[in-house]
């Protein structure tokens, strides 16, 4: 009689890995795919059926790993705001030139894609929670980097400085330099630093 060996099943652990490591990529494949589309297409003509096509993917694969579509733009505008905070976030308190810097780098990197977001902002609740969110990081920026430019002035004045250094250092602006104006990289930089110092050194 031939004996029965129960072989360990030392192959489950490679296995369960490489569906772990096919299943990461596919979510990066559809998350590329969908921050594509959303910053060259408007929001209702972006389909999942689509996305999950140019991520090679089935459509309830993207929404096993994301949800509807409103999520899967929820997700997009994260990872993006992960990549822009990790650069200003790390812009020194009391340094301006570096935090405008810092500043165009992001928006020569994202402003094309955030611009036509924001140009939705008023057509679904879910692109204007976002761009709300984006709004107020910039707002709390600006005060980190200007603080002691903002420190001591009257509730008034401090409000109108803050106001202009918002408006100042805000992506339409970056727009205003780089498209209609046609300045480059370097001389939107020191448009941007030169409007900030004037600003902050006016009587």
């Amino acid at each position: 009689m031939k004996s029965t060996v129960t072989q360990p099943e030392t192959r489950r652990p490679y296995r369960m890995k490489a569906r772990s490591a096919a299943a990461e990529a596919a979510s990066v494949r559809i998350l590329h795919v969908a921050r594509r589309r959303f910053a060259t297409m408007a929001f209702d003509h972006v389909t999942l059926g689509a996305v999950a096509a140019d991520a090679q993917v089935g459509v309830q694969t993207v929404l096993r790993r994301f949800g509807s579509k409103e999520d899967l733009l929820v997700a997009v505008a994260q990872r993006r705001s992960e990549e822009i905070r990790a650069v200003r976030d790390a812009s020194p308190g009391g340094d301006p030139a570096k935090a405008v810097h810092d500043l165009v780098d992001t928006y020569e990197r994202f402003g094309e894609e955030v611009l036509p977001l924001m140009a939705q902002e008023n057509r679904h609740p879910v692109i204007a929670a976002i761009v709300q969110s984006g709004r107020e990081y910039h707002h709390s920026w600006v005060e980190r980097i200007w603080s002691s430019s903002l420190r001591g002035l009257e509730k008034r004045d401090r409000q109108i400085r803050k106001a202009q250094l918002i408006a100042a250092t805000d992506l339409h602006a970056w727009k205003i330099y780089r498209r209609d104006v046609g300045l480059d990289w370097r001389s939107t930089e020191a448009a941007v630093v030169g409007l900030c110092a004037l600003i902050v050194n006016r009587n």
